[in-house]
């Protein structure tokens, strides 16, 4: 009945158990010394070895008595020979038996390991307890030796350093001073009791007190300019700055500060700042010099002027307005902005604004008298850029003719209340290049009112379309023929206090009534001799009414005729005679709507020609002459009379406000 192997060779009982033993000894001990990597406290490893080997002596003794009862009912005939795999049960049930007591050991592993990490864990709050206590328990003898120690450390820096240096309680009461400070006031911490405002200038102590009071209230850094007495009763600046010192609670228990010596560099930002003042105060004054004493008189317009010198920018800038009333009836007007300020920038508006006005005297025509200050600008200061608008307002026909280079549009409020902004394309002067500018032209009726402005006035905030937002506002509001003061109006109305930049505001507001005894207007057809007839004597009754003597009627009734003439031949039909004796001198005005002419002003080099004298012998008996286009067709012909005049006209209606703020 024993085993037979496969050599034919049978195994003893004996033999069957010692190999069955064997192998479960060597399985329980490759079980028990593997290393358990996850255990880290050394207290519990003998536990785990234990129940290991426990484990290890349960199979070895089921083994031991599993193997004889095998045997015992293989013998008494209960299995036939060969028949029961008894080694197999042999080896099978201590293998059982010895798996389920690993798997209870491991069990009870994981409640050792969670126990002991519990325990851990209680063991270490409590020491951290412990700990906290004892640091709170620490002897104040040995936190004061500390805190002594440190202060003791920043003594000898305090010391080292050039500057003044002090410390204050948390409270702000003084209580040290470095050696550097005794020299130079003269005074101890004795001396000065809670602070030292003793040794501050009286004039700087408010304000240094307010600074020290909020740094201690808000516990932020103090930092303060004052001037200190020194031992020989003279003053210095100083720069002092402190910054608090907190404990573990956050509370300030010291205050560290210093007192830098700056009295070189606040002496010359003084001297600094009063040349400033007085190139500012020249500056003012040149500029105030060079804008428009008064403002010309124009039948049927109010004109209102501003001029405001910013006081938040370095100097005085180069804004300028101007209104010029020529012999021959129209007026030109001008605004404009020189980039950069000081000097330099008002002689250079003094320079742009002198050549509109010279140039206006010649050819007053919007783009010759841009391209007049641009030939003007360029040589003499080719680095400068100058924005400028200039138009050209005719009274007789309210027609306005302008253009721009690169300066804030103007803007036109029509008498039904609409706001038009009169935009024309064109570069700055000193980078503009010839024909990129446009002329343009607009009716005004009466009732409108026209508003030139510098970019001061709506960049203000540094926010042009809000400023330009508050501008067409202010304009809408305005009541345009109440007392002229619209100008100081819109600026109090976009800027509210004080201006950034300069400003220059220039408003004309355009009436309907005009005064008939000073302005006369026929209206007739040039093919009608009667009426023609009738006019050249109203003509003549008006110029005697102007003050002219007998010559001078005379040479008025020649200028008369030779104009009339010359409508009646190059453009027949309706035409309109005006007499302006407004201004300076009386001035003809002959509107025809015929295809236009110009004039010439020297005889035709054909002595015997019949054409071409008419013009020059008007442009000889007149104190000037001269003819320009109608947008419509046709020609407007002036004629300024020679009259002398006996009664000057009152100026009346004139508003001019300058303000050097």
């Amino acid at each position: 009945m024993d085993s037979v192997l496969a050599d034919g060779k049978a195994l003893t009982r004996m033999q069957r158990t010692a190999i069955s033993a064997g192998l479960f000894v060597a399985i329980a001990a490759l079980a028990v010394g593997l290393p358990e990597q996850r255990i880290a406290y050394a207290e519990i490893v003998p536990l785990i070895l234990v129940a290991r080997a426990y484990g290890l002596l349960t199979s070895m003794i089921t083994a031991a008595i599993l193997a004889p009862a095998l045997t015992a009912h293989e013998r008494h005939g209960h299995v036939a020979p060969g028949g029961w795999p008894t080694f197999a049960l042999e080896c099978f049930f201590p293998f059982a038996v010895f798996t389920a007591v690993l798997v209870v050991v491991e069990r009870y592993e994981e409640v050792l390991l969670r126990t002991h990490q519990s325990e851990a864990e209680r063991l270490s709050w409590e020491s951290e307890r412990q700990l906290r206590e004892l640091a709170a328990e620490l002897p104040d003898a040995v936190r004061r030796e500390e805190q002594a120690a440190r202060e003791r450390d920043l003594a000898a820096i305090a010391e080292a350093i050039p500057q003044l240096v002090w410390r204050a309680r948390g409270d702000g009461r003084s209580e040290y001073f470095n050696s550097a400070w005794t020299e130079f006031t003269g005074l101890s911490v004795e001396d000065l009791g809670v602070s030292f405002d003793a040794a501050i200038h009286p004039d700087d102590a408010p304000q240094a007190r307010r600074a020290w009071s909020d740094a201690l209230g808000q516990g932020v850094v103090f930092d303060a300019e004052f001037r200190l007495r020194a031992r020989d009763g003279s003053y210095r600046w100083f720069l002092a700055r402190a910054t608090p010192l907190r404990d573990w609670t956050g509370a300030i228990v010291r205050w560290f500060g210093t007192c830098t010596d700056i009295d070189s560099h606040k002496r010359a930002q003084e001297r600094l700042e009063k040349q400033f003042e007085i190139a500012h105060r020249v500056s003012e004054a040149f500029q105030e010099a060079s804008l428009p004493p008064q403002m010309p008189v124009v039948p049927g317009v109010c004109f209102s002027a501003l001029y405001k010198a910013g006081r938040r920018e370095a100097a005085v800038g180069g804004d300028w307005y101007d209104a010029l009333r020529l012999l021959d009836g129209r007026v030109i007007v001008s605004i404009g902005d020189v980039a950069g300020s000081g000097l330099g920038a008002a002689l250079t508006m003094v320079a742009m604004r002198q050549a509109i006005r010279g140039a206006a005297q010649i050819h007053a025509e919007p783009l010759s008298l841009l391209e007049a200050a641009d030939r003007t600008l360029r040589p003499d200061a080719p680095d400068r850029m100058v924005t400028a608008f200039v138009g050209v307002y005719d009274p007789v026909t309210r027609l306005l003719n302008y253009a721009s280079a690169g300066h804030p549009p103007p803007l036109v409020r029509s008498p039904d209340g609409t706001i038009v902004e009169l935009s024309a394309p064109g570069l700055p002067l000193g980078v503009r290049r010839k024909g990129d500018c446009e002329a343009r032209e607009i009716v005004l009726d009466p009732g409108a009112l026209l508003v030139l402005y510098t970019d001061g006035l709506v960049e203000s905030t540094h926010d042009y379309a809000a400023g330009e937002r508050r501008l067409r506002a202010a304009i809408g509001r305005l009541e345009p023929f109440g007392p002229a003061i619209l100008a100081q109006s819109i600026a109090r109305s976009c800027l509210g206090g004080e201006a950034r930049d300069d400003v220059a505001i220039l408003t004309l507001a355009f009436e309907s009534s005009i005064d008939s005894h000073q302005y006369r207007r026929w209206t007739f057809d040039s093919s009608d001799r009667f009426a023609a007839r009738e006019i050249r004597a109203a003509f003549e009754a008006a110029v005697v009414g102007a003050g002219a003597n007998e010559e001078q009627l005379a040479d008025a009734e020649v200028v008369f005729a030779e104009l009339l003439g010359n409508v009646v031949r190059h453009a027949r039909g309706p035409c309109d005679v005006v007499l302006d004796a407004t201004g300076t001198l009386p001035v003809l005005s002959v509107l025809d709507r015929g295809r236009g002419f110009t004039h010439a002003a020297h005889l035709p080099a054909d002595a015997f020609a019949e054409s071409g004298r008419g013009l020059y012998i008007v442009r000889s008996l007149t104190a000037e002459f001269n003819a320009s286009r109608r947008p419509g067709g046709g020609t407007h012909a002036r004629a300024v009379l020679y009259v002398e005049r006996l009664v000057t006209p009152p100026r009346k209606r004139v508003a001019l406000e300058t303000s050097l703020v």
